[in-house]
């Protein structure tokens, strides 16, 4: 794995799987502990699916490793609220991406809506990566990234702060 997150993932466009092959699932998708992130992405055929591929993604992925569990269509949106991490989103000038996909916008006016934010975060910026800042860039790079992401946390109306 080294310096690399690997996320684990199956997608089914055509089913929803029953409770144990949802299971068994989000546990191959672990791959044994190697994978940060075990993702399924399922159809789903009606709201309680949303429910039932949170919890079982809860149950069945082990410590340590995350979890995204989505239902496509208009059915699936509450699954993308519920999800906790990674939840693919698109911008309000974009096209959707997948069924039931929302924009950012509208995902956390949902979450916001029903207290499903959860704490504020604090970042810390400690200076450019090695090999991805150009020569030129000096201090002041850090403080553009800074700028750059406190924007964007006002612009989403999250609690979030960055100090470098």
């Amino acid at each position: 794995r080294g310096y690399s997150l690997v996320v684990g993932s199956y997608h089914n466009f055509d089913r929803m799987l029953e409770r144990a092959e949802l299971a068994s699932t989000y546990k191959r998708c672990s791959l044994d502990g190697a994978a940060a992130i075990a993702k399924v992405v399922v159809k789903g055929k009606s709201r309680e699916d949303n429910w039932l591929v949170q919890d079982v993604g809860f149950e069945a992925t082990p410590k340590g490793c995350a979890f995204v569990g989505l239902c496509l269509g208009n059915d699936g949106r509450l699954s993308r609220v519920l999800n906790r991490v990674m939840c693919p989103a698109t911008h309000s000038c974009l096209k959707a991406g997948a069924p039931g996909q929302m924009t950012v916008e509208a995902l956390l006016e949902v979450r916001r809506s029903l207290s499903l934010l959860g704490p504020s975060r604090q970042f810390a910026l400690l200076a450019p990566f090695p090999g991805l800042a150009s020569a030129a860039a000096g201090p002041e790079a850090c403080s553009m990234r800074a700028r750059l992401l406190l924007a964007g946390f006002q612009e989403m109306s999250v609690q979030h702060s960055c100090i470098t």
